[in-house]
């Protein structure tokens, strides 16, 4: 079984709901509703098959280096130390001018220990402390989540969703947004097996098991958990 091309997703989706599926003007609100309805069902969680790595360059002596721009950094997002033991850690908006988070690192490093992420000059970047004492640029290793690519009505366009969700979920999901939006009744049956099939993608493809709340938020609550946590026993 082979993934369902976009160009194919239009054809089924206009069938769906009556309209002429050989239309120019129909096949582009069915290919832009299908987008509207792959990104809505990826953007709620870190999901493994999104999963991406690669290496950020930071310059020597710099201190901030821009975030790729495929790259959801609002999703699970880890940033590994050069020599490849351990890494980087996360700090919330709200700790990055605490006392000494600048210069402190184990004696024998020239890398950042700490790092967040802000807006600058309209450029989603990466801040780190310290900055880079190598003498020479690093390539910081990431894990994060690729941004989905939109889908194009071609033959070659495909959704990033695994295999077989795309003509099942991804199909039902616009579906009933299309209804919605013609004002038409939506089934019962199509609004059950929508929800049922999305609780199903989450349950088996999601990189972390923590229930709602953004996953960026999730080292925060880590933080939060050993900070204000009670003694235990």
């Amino acid at each position: 079984m082979n993934k369902t091309p976009a160009s194919t997703l239009i054809t089924d989706l206009a069938k769906r709901i009556d309209q002429d599926s050989t239309d120019a003007g129909v096949q582009a609100d069915m290919l832009r509703q299908l987008n509207i309805s792959h990104q809505a069902v990826l953007q709620d969680h870190s999901l493994r098959f999104l999963n991406t790595n690669g290496t950020i360059t930071l310059a020597s002596g710099a201190s901030s280096a821009a975030l790729p721009t495929t790259l959801d950094d609002g999703k699970v997002f880890s940033l590994g130390r050069v020599a490849g033991d351990g890494e980087i850690e996360y700090v919330p908006p709200d700790e990055w001018f605490r006392t000494r988070l600048d210069t402190y690192r184990a004696a024998a490093e020239t890398g950042p220990s700490y790092y967040t992420v802000a807006v600058v000059s309209g450029v989603n970047t990466l801040l780190f402390k310290p900055a880079n004492t190598s003498g020479s640029s690093m390539a910081i290793p990431f894990m994060g989540q690729a941004i989905p690519v939109a889908m194009t009505n071609a033959s070659n366009s495909y959704s990033a969703l695994p295999e077989g969700w795309e003509d099942t979920l991804l199909l039902d999901h616009a579906e009933i947004e299309m209804r919605r939006f013609l004002g038409e009744a939506i089934p019962d049956y199509l609004a059950k097996r929508a929800m049922e099939k999305q609780e199903r993608l989450y349950s088996s493809y999601r990189t972390s098991k923590e229930q709602p709340m953004t996953d960026r938020e999730q080292p925060e609550r880590k933080i939060a958990r050993e900070q204000y946590a009670e003694d235990k026993p």
